[in-house]
């Protein structure tokens, strides 16, 4: 299994933090979170964060090439992709998985799963979709009183 991700930085009072040098300061909890998923068996990719121009409010990560990349090289390896992203970009990677007879399964929020994804799953029996708040009611933890 692989987790993708930008690492992202310290904020306080909103802004990004910065040390001595002028270097974003990275996410403290971002980084405790990836060495758990390695320690339960996870392969963990990431880089860091991006901004648009240097424009801290426009944050970019492009990590669908480097995911795309490594599902096209493992393809012989399995049977079912678990996808958490709505993003059409990865519109194509289904496009080929389905002829292979691969199942694909996407996990996104419905404001972000686009319109491509979703039509992929009404037109394939291969491709399936959850809207992530749907699982709410069952992955939210309850206070014990």
């Amino acid at each position: 299994m692989s987790f993708y991700d930008s690492l992202g930085y310290e904020r306080e009072n909103g802004e990004f933090i910065k040390d001595s040098e002028g270097k974003y300061i990275p996410k403290e909890s971002q980084i405790k979170f990836y060495k758990f998923l390695e320690r339960i068996g996870y392969r963990v990719i990431r880089k860091p964060l991006k901004f648009i121009d240097g424009d801290e409010n426009k944050p970019k990560n492009n990590m669908d090439s480097y995911l795309t990349v490594d599902v096209i090289k493992e393809m012989n390896r399995w049977d079912t992709l678990i996808l958490f992203s709505g993003d059409s970009d990865f519109d194509r990677l289904i496009d080929e998985a389905i002829p292979l007879g691969k199942f694909v399964h996407i996990f996104s929020f419905s404001e972000l799963l686009s319109y491509e994804l979703k039509m992929k799953a009404f037109s394939s029996p291969l491709v399936s979709f959850t809207e992530i708040e749907d699982l709410k009611t069952i992955l939210e933890r309850k206070e014990n009183t």
